[in-house]
Formats: structure tokens, C-alpha cells, sequence
């Protein structure tokens, strides 16, 4: 060893420092924001002057009641009666235990794209900037 490597080698150094991570999980933007997700009643936010509250009561997510159209029993684009009542609340509760990127994969799993059938733009249906229509169709599976 020469003279410099043990001169620096004796040079103390500074301890590293290991910082203390944010347990964000107990904060409650956050607890609110897990409730949202997974369709619990939570409290929203709404700003007073400067500072935001968590005050405002939302409500959970509820399955609404069964679609009485006439078009889906007359035509085939409407696929409502298709899915039973046991079926709707099992995609509905499938759908709400799901994170926000496993939400948007399911909906896209069920969105089907086609061409545009018929252009809105009346006054000239060529520069129509709407290329293709999306059509849900949410399936048991």
C-alpha cells in the first residue's frame, strides 16, 4: 500500500443517511381516493378560501335498476335484456373491486370499434373527423 491509499483510507467518512419515507396510506386524500375507487362512500373536497376540506359526503356506488326499453326488444343493437339481474350485479361487483388501469382494461375488453355508419356532419359528410363509433357490449364471461 503507498502512503496515499492509507491517508485516505483514514479519512472518516459521513454516515449515510437513510430518510424516513411518507406513509401516505393513513393520509385522507388518500383513504378517500381508495373508497372512490372501489365505489365506497367517501368525503369529497371542496375549497374554502385557500384550504381544501375533505367535508363533502359522497355517496357509494349502487347498481341502478334494470334497463325497460323497447328498442332492445325490438332490435338486436340493444343487447339489455341479454344479461340477467345475477349477471349485471356480478359485473357490477367484478367491476368495482378492479384498480383504475384494470377498470380501463375492462372496458376496453368489452368496447368493440367500427366504422362510422352514418357521418353527423350534414353539410359536408367527407370532412366528417370521426373516424370510428365505439359499441359496448358487456358480456358475462
Amino acid at each position: 500500500m503507498t502512503v496515499w491509499t492509507e491517508i485516505l483510507c483514514r479519512i472518516p467518512t459521513a454516515p449515510t443517511v437513510q430518510h424516513q419515507r411518507r406513509e401516505t396510506a393513513d393520509w385522507k386524500q388518500e383513504i378517500n381516493k381508495r373508497k372512490r375507487q372501489f365505489g365506497y362512500p367517501y368525503k369529497g373536497k371542496k375549497r374554502e378560501e385557500t384550504i381544501w376540506k375533505y367535508d363533502v359526503e359522497k355517496k357509494g356506488r349502487v347498481l341502478k335498476p334494470r334497463c325497460k326499453c323497447r328498442v332492445s326488444e325490438k332490435t338486436s343493437k340493444l343487447n339489455c335484456n341479454k344479461l340477467t339481474d345475477r349477471d349485471r350485479e356480478d359485473i357490477f361487483n367484478i367491476f368495482w373491486k378492479l384498480s383504475w388501469d384494470q377498470k380501463k382494461v375492462f372496458v376496453n375488453n368489452t368496447m368493440r370499434l367500427s366504422k362510422v355508419h352514418r357521418p353527423r356532419d350534414r353539410k359536408n359528410q367527407v370532412t366528417s373527423r370521426r373516424k370510428f363509433s365505439n359499441e359496448y357490449s358487456p358480456s358475462k364471461r
